[in-house]
């Protein structure tokens, strides 16, 4: 709420985490790479202090809760999609990229679903393949946000207000696209939506992308000395 997202919903993936989906209201990189990052380190936090509370009580319990958060949340920081990691690098590097950020989207999927198979966690493997149709869509927006930016640079249009005036005029841009026009309305919308939400973005500096991706470095490192600890 904080960062002005609605309709927020969390779904729980069993000894794993969870997924929490919600639509924004202002679109700013700064704030997805924040909301993406505050995921899983919390879970670090707790699982290094409770490593610590370990090393000096020799509660087993302790050493349990160590493991479980470190582990699960050290993981989900990886910069492998749609993990948060994922998420994060995505937003912080690829945000006004959008070709680019569905090329890393698709790479990383694969990537993911390839270490799934490697320790065996089927379950989740299953899970990862569902993200896979979803790529060719993302890959057509992307194309389509090229040519509505295209559309805004010829009317020197640094953004565009969502009303149904701007709505009827990008649904002329992208008209020629035949799984938009096939598309249901609640489909239709998503993807207006998700074109809105990437030509408005505001951006971030260069010294900004640097230090967010030092401060994942920072929290992989983390989770890694929590482990040894």
């Amino acid at each position: 709420k904080f960062f002005k997202y609605d309709n927020v919903s969390v779904f729980l993936l069993p000894f794993f985490g969870g997924i929490t989906i919600g639509r924004q209201t202002e679109f700013r990189v700064r704030d997805e790479a924040i909301v993406a990052f505050a995921g899983p380190l919390p879970g670090i936090i707790i699982g290094i202090l409770s490593a610590v509370i370990y090393r000096y009580s020799g509660n087993p319990i302790f050493y349990s809760v160590a493991i479980t958060f470190i582990a699960v949340n050290g993981f989900n920081l990886f910069p492998l999609y749609p993990l948060d990691g994922g998420v994060f690098v995505d937003t912080v590097l690829f945000s006004k990229y959008p070709r680019a950020g569905a090329v890393y989207r698709g790479l990383m999927v694969l990537a993911l679903i390839w270490v799934m198979d490697l320790l065996d966690v089927r379950y989740l493997k299953w899970i990862f393949l569902l993200y896979l149709p979803g790529l060719l869509p993302v890959w057509k927006n992307a194309l389509a946000v090229n040519r509505v930016r295209g559309w805004m640079e010829a009317r020197g249009l640094a953004s565009l207000s969502l009303n149904k005036e701007n709505v009827l005029a990008i649904e002329k841009v992208i008209d020629d696209d035949d799984d938009f026009k096939a598309s249901k309305k609640k489909l239709k919308a998503y993807r207006l939506y998700e074109i809105f939400k990437t030509v408005n973005k505001k951006g971030i500096s260069r010294l900004s992308r640097i230090l967010f991706l030092l401060l994942l470095a920072f929290s992989l490192a983390l989770s890694g000395f929590g482990i040894c600890y």
